[in-house]
């Protein structure tokens, strides 16, 4: 695709902000510029963030409980596994996040009516108005590719239970469903922190289910695209591979 058409894309999305991708190239640059909008808006708003228990790296994001995704390109991903992709590689969380997605663009007029009808709020919330996309694991650290940094033991609200170790490097998807919960047990390797008290310090979580599931993301951070062209293509098919986009 030239910058000739890029521009003209963007140009007219810009005037119907509305409209769909007409292919995959045009989705794909659609995507790209929702994840430049997010690092962007991450830029402009850090230095408005103090240092605390809940920013233990100021060179990264703070520890986020929820985050709430919002927006016609995330909207309009063909596959929940994207939506996470382009959050994961925008944001940057890092700790255990939930993933929430605003389906249908609604969290502009619940914010308005919240106060004056709280009881509408909650029951358009419970109703589907805002879906768990979710749950983000993000081990911070630094280890040589494939070097095992964090245990993963899932115990199914059902019963059963599931035990992952993660290599350095890796995005895993593990299974969790709408609607089910489980208890995680995170036990980072000495120098790797999951945001539960510090490097090495792991513990228990409870989480609900989502679209997509459990990600394991321990790709580091920041995240390191590769340098070579074809390289950091295939790294990013990979990653898409990965979370089922």
């Amino acid at each position: 695709m030239s910058p000739e058409q890029v521009r003209g894309i963007l140009l007219n999305r810009e005037i119907r902000p509305g409209s769909v991708a007409e292919d995959i190239d045009e989705l794909w640059l659609e995507q790209a510029v929702a994840r430049e909008a997010i690092r962007e808006t991450l830029r402009t708003a850090q230095p408005g963030w103090r240092p605390g228990s809940a920013q233990p790296y100021p060179h990264l994001t703070p520890l986020f409980d929820s985050i709430l995704l919002s927006g016609g390109a995330l909207a309009r991903a063909p596959r929940p596994g994207r939506v996470a992709l382009i959050v994961l590689d925008s944001l940057e969380p890092i700790g255990v996040s939930t993933l929430l997605v605003d389906t249908y663009r609604l969290a502009p007029s619940l914010g308005a009516v919240a106060g004056l009808k709280p009881l509408a709020t909650v029951e358009t919330l419970d109703n589907g108005g805002i879906v768990n996309l979710a749950t983000a694991i993000v081990p911070v650290g630094a280890a040589r590719k494939g070097e095992i940094v964090l245990r993963v033991r899932v115990h199914y609200q059902e019963g059963g239970t599931l035990e992952v170790e993660v290599p350095y490097g890796s995005l895993e998807v593990l299974p969790l469903p709408p609607g089910r919960e489980a208890l995680l047990e995170l036990q980072p390797r000495r120098r790797f922190d999951v945001g539960l008290g510090g490097p090495g310090k792991g513990g228990k979580r409870r989480v609900r289910g989502g679209l997509v599931g459990l990600i394991i993301d321990a790709r580091g951070r920041p995240l390191q695209l590769l340098s070579d062209p074809k390289e950091r293509r295939a790294q990013i098919q990979q990653w898409l591979w990965d979370v089922g986009g």
